[in-house]
């Protein structure tokens, strides 16, 4: 599993990202590709949409926690939809929403017509 940080580009913990944007996409196919035990080199082979990751998040003092994430393929825009902001706290940005139980989001800042998350068991 990976966690929150190992997410922001490069690895280096508390650096200014040096592009302000990530691809979802390209979010949800690392932390795929890394428990499926395959390194960085691969090549993104496929948009990974409606495929369960996993993320670790942490919101203000409260303890990290596991959240089981899926974003279903209804894409208002690939352009929109395919980004988020690093300015902000990635995991904060995703979930966006009260994080103590599986939620439904219908439209938001980030183009997704809908988004699932829930705490991992």
């Amino acid at each position: 599993m990976t966690s929150f940080e190992h997410l922001r580009p490069y690895r280096v913990f508390n650096q200014p990202a040096l592009t302000k944007k990530r691809n979802i996409y390209h979010l949800a196919n690392s932390v795929t590709r890394q428990n499926d035990g395959l390194d960085g080199r691969d090549t993104l082979k496929a948009i990974v949409v409606g495929k369960r990751f996993k993320i670790l998040a942490k919101r203000s003092n409260e303890p990290a926690r596991w959240y089981s994430v899926r974003i279903l393929p209804n894409i208002i825009s690939d352009l929109e939809a395919g980004f988020l902001n690093l300015n902000d706290n990635l995991a904060e940005q995703l979930l966006g929403l009260r994080l103590n139980a599986l939620h439904s989001l219908k439209k938001n800042d980030f183009g997704f017509d809908r988004i699932f998350i829930s705490p991992s068991k």
